[in-house]
Parts: structure tokens; C-alpha cells; sequence
């Protein structure tokens, strides 16, 4: 197996590449980024010269002839990574129109559509498309037209070892809630605060942890903790009741995986991938995500039971057992590929 990073393999080696991409990405989205709806670096892998640039560089990345390989694989889908002679096939989180099912998304804030006409080449000339969740698929399909039985939601697992048996939350009686985000606005943070002030009124000795980003909040019993490493963000799961991440757009959504392999319930957003990982009633609640008293209503059937929270925790961490684990994905595509390659 040979595994090849076009950051550090390709654009790292060839600084020409980099400069020239970043006037492209002048030419192709000044107007948007002088009214700030990109970002510059947003805009550095959605050019079609970085796309046409990496799919014309990858076949001399590699240490043999195509034809001496069976299949390649791409973990993303921002270029055209087949090559010819040698079946390619895709695992993605996302396609760009996804966010298109976004109720909060603008439409001018989709790339140009001549970046959009490279990433059709991604899915017109893969083998195989797989997809992390459902809405992702199904965007595949109707947004760029792929064939239904070429498209397969595999999902994803955790990235982080987990324990279920040490738990430090008081047997769920300790009504702390967790939230795990980089991305605090469009994780929903602000909208899980205004729900904590409702939580409040009716249970004033709930906490609330934020962990993995610093925002400035003006709420009792909120504990901002900020960046801390990947392997300790475990200790967060187990102190808590419930983690609480109202997302706004979500095309995966590890970090509720992580939960479940915690053993540990949801309240989250009804939309994205969401619908597919946490089963409403079952392993958490969904609601929208602007819907504060909602929000609150859910958070509080959770911390007021605990016998709830073991329930629905259970239920999650079964879920993982089965079907969220990087084992179940790997033999699912697994087997893909094999009837393809034998087709």
C-alpha cells in the first residue's frame, strides 16, 4: 500500500504550484472575499487550476506503472484523484452542494461554478462513491446527477480510544452537560446557551463544559475549558450527563460518535447526518437547532433522569458496536470494492 499526501508529496515540493494557486484564487474570488463572504483560505483547494494541477501531477506520485495497481482509494473530495488505467474510488464526508440542505446556508456562498464543474469530475470518474451519511448520498444523486447504485453511505467511526466502564459522572445524577466543537458558531454554541438559561430556571445546579473552543459567555455555571489535547477530551465525555451540540451544518458529526462510545446521550440538531447517528427517542433528542425552549426541554428530560441517559447511552453505544466503527466501515467498503474489481 502506498499512501500519498498531495500537501506534503505534491504543493510542498513545488512552491510554484502555491503562488500561482493563490493568484488564482484572486482571480476567481476577489469579489466574494472583499464582501467577506469567503475566506481566502477557504477558497485554496476550490480553484480549477489546483484542481487541474493535482490530477495532472498525481500519476508521477506514484512508484509504478497504473496498471501495477489494483484499485486507488481518496479521502476527500476537493479533486480528481483517478488516474487512468487504475480504478479509483471515493470516501467523502460531504459534496459541496450539500449545504444546499442547510436551512441556514446562502447560495452565494457556493464556490464558483467553474470549481463546481472540477468536483463533478471527482464523482463522474470514480468507480465508487462512499459517503460518511445518508444526505451526503443522496446529494451525490441529486445535485450531480451520479447513477443511485454508484453511491453507498458507509458512515465512519471514532478516532479516539474509548473506556465505557469509567464513567465519573455520579451514575448520570450529576446534570453536567458537554459540548465538543472547534467551531463554536456554526457548531451551534450560542444557540446551546441560550437554552442553558432556560435549563437554569428549572435546575440551577446544571454545568455546562465547553470544550474545544473559547468563547466569551456570560452564563452562571458555564465552564469555558478551551483547546485541550484529542486524548483528553475522553475525561469530558465521562464526567458528563449528556453532550449537547446543536450543529447548524454537519456533515458527519464524529464527536457524537465519540459520545456513544461513552456510553454517553445526545441532544443535538434534526438535520445534516444528525437523523441518521442519533436516533431521536432512543439514544437522544433532535430539534431544531434555533429552537431554545425545545433545546431546553430535551436537556432537562435527560439530566432529571438518569435512568434515561444509561438507557439511551446503551442504545447509542450499541449503535457504534454495530454499525459506527472504523472495523464495520472498513468491510463494508471492503466487500464493495471486491464485487466491482470481480465485475
Amino acid at each position: 500500500m502506498e499512501v500519498i499526501d498531495v500537501q506534503e508529496d505534491l504543493l510542498d515540493k513545488r512552491p510554484g504550484i502555491r503562488w500561482l494557486n493563490w493568484l488564482a484564487v484572486m482571480l476567481e474570488y476577489t469579489p466574494q472575499i472583499m464582501s467577506r463572504t469567503q475566506h481566502p483560505q477557504a477558497c485554496y483547494f476550490r480553484t480549477p487550476y489546483i484542481a487541474r494541477i493535482i490530477h495532472r501531477h498525481l500519476p508521477t506520485l506514484l512508484k509504478k506503472p497504473p496498471e501495477d495497481y489494483l484499485f486507488s482509494l481518496q479521502t476527500s473530495s476537493l479533486y480528481d484523484a483517478s488516474i487512468k488505467g487504475m480504478p479509483n474510488f471515493v470516501y467523502t464526508d460531504h459534496t459541496h452542494k450539500t449545504n444546499l440542505y442547510y436551512p441556514t446556508f446562502a447560495p452565494n456562498k457556493l464556490f464558483s461554478t467553474r470549481w463546481v464543474r472540477e468536483e463533478q469530475h471527482i464523482y463522474d470518474n470514480a468507480a465508487r462513491i462512499f459517503t460518511m451519511s445518508e444526505h451526503v448520498r443522496r446529494s451525490a444523486i441529486d445535485h450531480y446527477n451520479i447513477p443511485p447504485d454508484k453511491v453507498e453511505c458507509v458512515f465512519a467511526g471514532s478516532n479516539t480510544e474509548t473506556d465505557p466502564r469509567a464513567l465519573d459522572n455520579d451514575n448520570f445524577n450529576n446534570k453536567r452537560i458537554v459540548f465538543v466543537g472547534v467551531d463554536w458558531e456554526r457548531k451551534g454554541g450560542p444557540e446551546l446557551v441560550n437554552a442553558f438559561r432556560i435549563l437554569l430556571r428549572e435546575y440551577p445546579d446544571a454545568v455546562l463544559d465547553i470544550v474545544g473552543c473559547n468563547p466569551e459567555v456570560n452564563c452562571p455555571n458555564v465552564n469555558v475549558i478551551g483547546r485541550v489535547p484529542l486524548d483528553e477530551v475522553k475525561t469530558f465525555f465521562r464526567k458528563s450527563s449528556v453532550l449537547c451540540v446543536p450543529t447548524k451544518v454537519e456533515p458527519f458529526g464524529i464527536v457524537f460518535v465519540e459520545a456513544f462510545a461513552h456510553k454517553i446521550p445526545v441532544v443535538s440538531s434534526n438535520l445534516g447526518a444528525l437523523p441518521q447517528i442519533v436516533e431521536h427517542g432512543k439514544s437522544g433528542f433532535l430539534c431544531d437547532p434555533a429552537d431554545a425552549t425545545m433545546m431546553a426541554r430535551h436537556l432537562g428530560d435527560m439530566i432529571r433522569s438518569p435512568e434515561t441517559c444509561q438507557r439511551f447511552g446503551q442504545h447509542g453505544y450499541q449503535r457504534v458496536q454495530e454499525a459506527l466503527n472504523w472495523d464495520s466501515v472498513g468491510m463494508t467498503m471492503a466487500e464493495s470494492i471486491r464485487k466491482h474489481l470481480s465485475d
